[in-house]
């Protein structure tokens, strides 16, 4: 941890409110060095159980720690490794012309482009936008959206309207984008993106 007596200005508008914790952070990039991730890697969130008195705390309904430090992360999907971890530090630090889903998936990611890395997302953060991004970048992927999603075709936005039996599914094509939805149980499953290959 590093020393509170050398803290940085406060006042600074490059101020690091993460500055005491930050060398424990940063050793996270290094585990990379040492470990070569397999082709697929998962994004998605967590929380870090904290009841305590502390700005960044939050309050998540239906997670199963509701009050905690809310933290992004980009694992290794084969074994559940963690390659890079990001806390949320509020809005302050959102990019205007992305969606914050957009933005941290490029952030986590950014040090696997180019390889044709699968990047599988849930729901909070994909969108036809962010995978066009990627692809851009060398790299494929796939995940669950929401229906309301811009760009989302319009027979998808209700998924019971396309009254699908079990097992079927129907998809459709823009571009290098799959959008589609499948029937499992009684109802349908979350629409999704796919990236299909070149080939």
């Amino acid at each position: 941890m590093n020393d509170e007596k050398e803290s940085p200005d406060q006042q600074n508008a490059d101020f690091d409110i993460l500055y005491k914790a930050r060398p424990a952070l940063d050793l996270m990039d290094k585990f990379t060095q040492a470990y070569t991730p397999g082709c697929e890697l998962a994004v998605d969130e967590a929380m870090t159980g904290f009841k305590g008195r502390f700005f960044l705390k939050h309050y998540l309904l239906g997670k199963p720690t509701k009050w905690g430090i809310k933290a992004w992360g980009l694992a290794d999907s084969s074994n559940g490794y963690i390659l890079k971890c990001d806390i949320y530090k509020g809005k302050k630090n959102r990019q205007q012309d992305l969606l914050l889903g957009e933005q941290v998936v490029l952030q986590l990611t950014e040090n696997f482009w180019g390889k044709w890395h699968h990047i599988y997302l849930d729901k909070f953060f994909s969108s036809t936008n962010l995978m066009k991004m990627l692809l851009e970048q060398e790299t494929y992927s796939c995940g669950t959206t929401r229906a309301n999603r811009k760009h989302w075709p319009t027979e998808f936005r209700k998924p019971t309207v396309l009254k699908l039996k079990k097992g079927e599914s129907r998809k459709m094509q823009h571009e290098d984008v799959t959008g589609g939805s499948v029937a499992r149980q009684t109802c349908c499953s979350p629409p999704f993106y796919k990236f299909r290959s070149p080939d």
